[in-house]
């Protein structure tokens, strides 16, 4: 028995909806690598804490104000250093309920307004090690501008000048969207119909870089963003499964490839749109699938074989 929603009665468990039920668990049995991957792909190791980034972002802002004439590095940017490094120190289990000052926020956002964004990546470290902590997710989570849009648009997004912007900057800048999605709050903000859109289509024109990195950072983007997709027909699933499908035509590492399947299996599973989609598409999963032993061609076999049941349900 079950409360039946919007009576307040208690109601029958019908046949007909015990044998949905039973079809959807037999469903799910029958794709297991899809269902064990049930959580967004995360950076969460913290390495040295920052300390490497924390160094780098030092001398850099004595370089940015000794051109412009500045003798001495302001002490609110001295502190609000300080106040980061501090907190990267702690576990994030630890440090729960610790809130940054609003003078750390405002030096990150005087960062990627006023550096040039080839010079970006150890602050992109910094901010990709401090979304792991929830009051930091949940302050930029709150904020009107985006961080994420500024970094998905000026440095990950295609362009004139994209090219010019060194592979180890656009990598900190994929790392750091990819720990968006590390709370609930993240979530939500990344979700958002424009963020959502511009971060897809900077991750499918990444998911063909000649870096494997690259691209399988790229491919964990658009896995997180499919997680969360709502089971209906929208623009953002069609951005995905249109080019994922197209780039799963040509060679790829397993890894990537891996990640891009399990994506289309997140937009699939319980989408009959996603579903019509595919079909339509005639994807062609088996090109380049290898035989090789190693985990990421073994998982790439495996949702091989899974998106085909989602497709011949």
């Amino acid at each position: 028995q079950g409360v039946a929603h919007g009576t307040g009665r208690v109601g029958i468990l019908t046949p007909a909806r015990s044998q949905r039920r039973h079809a959807h668990e037999e469903l799910d049995a029958s794709l297991p690598t899809l269902t064990a991957f049930s959580k967004p792909l995360l950076l969460q190791d913290k390495g040295d804490n920052g300390a490497a980034a924390l160094k780098r972002v030092r001398v850099l802002l004595e370089a940015h104000h000794a051109d412009k004439g500045t003798q001495t590095v302001p002490p609110e940017e001295v502190e609000a250093i300080r106040e980061i490094e501090e907190l990267l120190l702690l576990p994030v289990s630890e440090a729960q309920d610790r809130v940054l000052p609003k003078s750390c926020y405002r030096f990150l956002a005087r960062v990627l307004a006023q550096w040039p964004v080839a010079t970006w990546g150890p602050a992109l470290d910094l901010m990709r090690l401090l979304l792991l902590y929830p009051g930091v997710a949940l302050h930029y989570a709150g904020t009107a501008s985006s961080h994420c849009t500024i970094v998905v648009k000026r440095c990950l997004a295609k362009s004139s000048v994209s090219d010019e912007i060194p592979k180890g900057v656009k990598l900190r800048g994929l790392f750091m969207v990819i720990n968006m999605f590390a709370h609930a709050c993240g979530v939500e903000k990344m979700m958002r119909p424009g963020a959502a859109a511009d971060s897809i289509d900077a991750a499918l024109d990444l998911i063909n870089s000649q870096d494997a990195t690259v691209r399988m950072s790229a491919a964990a983007i658009l896995f997180n963003i499919s997680l969360y997709l709502p089971k209906v027909e929208s623009l953002e699933m069609v951005q995905i499964s249109s080019g994922v499908a197209h780039r799963l035509e040509s060679e790829i590492d397993d890894e990537t490839g891996f990640r891009l399947l399990l994506a289309l299996g997140k937009l699939s599973h319980s989408n009959t749109s996603a579903l019509d989609l595919l079909k339509s598409l005639s994807l062609n999963m088996h090109y380049n699938v290898t035989l090789e032993e190693t985990p990421a061609a073994k998982n790439r076999r495996a949702m091989v074989g899974e998106l085909k049941i989602l497709l011949d349900c």
